[in-house]
């Protein structure tokens, strides 16, 4: 079976993982085109409100809130773990400024989260 995209006319096939149910409704080749398609449409009232009621108490796309003893754990696996996928050769800190390696720490990342909870997120300006 071929289509053809509705965005750049190419003709493609069904790939053997999709189902036949997905390929019946599928209508560009690839999800670049259907972006690109996609641009400057606008989605229907009726559409916003039943997406809206949908997402009613689930979390948005930021991903989940995760707590602070997990964060806290995070840290310490970061820190000094030659098996994880980030770590160069141990000296990142030593590569980094004193300023940055103070404000990448736990410690500071959950004061300044807890600063601008209580400031309700918004800038406040200090006069000295």
């Amino acid at each position: 079976m071929i289509k053809e995209c509705l965005h750049c006319k190419n003709n493609f096939s069904r790939k053997e993982n999709e189902s036949i149910g997905y390929w019946t409704i599928k209508k560009y080749c690839s999800s670049h085109c259907k972006g690109k398609a996609l641009i400057g449409t606008t989605k229907s009232e009726s559409y916003k409100q039943t997406m809206k009621e949908r997402m009613k108490g689930k979390q948005n796309s930021l991903g989940c809130k995760r707590s602070n003893e997990f964060r806290e754990n995070l840290s310490k696996y970061w820190t000094n773990n030659p098996k994880h996928n980030h770590w160069i050769d141990g000296k990142g800190h030593e590569r980094n400024k004193e300023r940055s390696k103070d404000m990448s720490r736990f410690p500071y990342r959950f004061w300044r989260e807890s600063v601008l909870k209580r400031d309700n997120y918004t800038k406040t300006m200090v006069i000295r």
